[in-house]
């Protein structure tokens, strides 16, 4: 037990196992919710960016405990300000959770922090003591949490029996053309472009010219794309979805595994569709009609496609 205490007052472990709570936690806060294979790089980037920060102050304080005191706590405004401010504007919206606050606050906190540890004398044995007990017991916890837990959290805000799709008979006598399904993500309306800014939109004559059937006076049943999506691909409402309410990350990723899980492509597979398309036949449109590149679409996504974007888009704010 003493060669356990004298090593935590001298290795900085807490450093390296913050990254490692963070995963964790994530893990425990998000569960089933994540697709790991879209953000690996997200996670390389936290830890490359976690050994730049502890070496950058190893070089300007040339001593390792200094140096990695004020690393952890660059850290922690850098893994956990997100969260910090997310939770401040709700519960105290306004000035207390402004950016004109927090981010002149925090920086003459670290710069006050980097003063003292650079005047100060002391060799911080207790203060590591406290950091490694601290990390490796909150790190403990996340694990043990992470495989002892068995509640379910509800990723599918649609209907989880899937009846419609169980139910549905495929028509063998029916006409199955190919089916193309755009969605101008963050895009809006071409009543709104012409009423607002004087714009003609000139895709809504070149589709229909091509004989698809463009949406007039469209509308979004809810306010955030993979809800709205999760919706349509369901072919029904999503129950119980207050889309007033203000949407966290936690809020936020059902909704991207509502698609993924949504009953109408089981549906098309029935009717012999097969899988999705993906967005790379998409831009390759894009990059050939000049009037697809005039509309200057943000972002062009077909079925299958837009739900890894957004899981991926999602994840790396969570990180930031």
């Amino acid at each position: 037990m003493k060669k356990i205490s004298n090593l935590f007052e001298r290795v900085p472990f807490f450093f390296f196992l913050l990254p490692a709570f963070l995963f964790l936690h994530i893990e425990n806060e998000y569960r089933h919710l994540i697709n790991y294979h879209f953000v690996y790089f997200q996670m390389v980037q936290l830890v490359i960016a976690a050994l730049l920060i502890f070496f950058a102050s190893l070089l300007f304080f040339r001593q390792l405990r200094k140096g990695s005191l004020f690393a952890f706590a660059f850290l922690l405004v850098y893994y956990y300000f997100c969260d910090l401010k997310d939770f401040l504007h709700f519960k105290y919206p306004g000035f207390l959770s402004s950016y004109t606050l927090w981010l002149p606050l925090l920086f003459i906190l670290l710069i006050g922090l980097f003063v003292i540890l650079r005047k100060s004398r002391s060799t911080f044995r207790n203060m590591f003591l406290y950091l490694n007990t601290l990390l490796v017991a909150v790190v403990l916890w996340e694990g043990i949490s992470l495989l002892f837990s068995f509640d379910e959290k509800k990723t599918d805000l649609g209907d989880a029996r899937k009846s419609f799709t169980s139910e549905y008979q495929a028509c063998d006598s029916c006409k199955k053309p190919d089916i193309y399904y755009f969605l101008f993500d963050g895009y809006t309306s071409s009543e709104v472009l012409k009423s607002k800014f004087a714009y003609n939109n000139p895709i809504d004559n070149y589709l229909s010219g091509k004989g698809f059937y463009v949406v007039p006076f469209s509308r979004s049943n809810y306010n955030l794309t993979p809800f709205s999506i999760g919706s349509e691909f369901n072919l029904n409402y999503l129950p119980g979805l207050k889309s007033d309410q203000e949407f966290f990350i936690k809020d936020y990723l059902p909704g991207v595994a509502t698609v993924y899980h949504s009953e109408l492509i089981p549906i098309l597979q029935k009717e012999g569709h097969g899988r999705p398309r993906t967005r790379k036949s998409l831009r390759l449109v894009a990059r050939s009609n000049p009037i697809v590149r005039q509309a200057s679409l943000p972002v062009i996504r077909i079925l299958g496609a837009m739900p890894a974007a957004l899981c991926g888009h999602v994840f790396a704010h969570a990180f930031s």
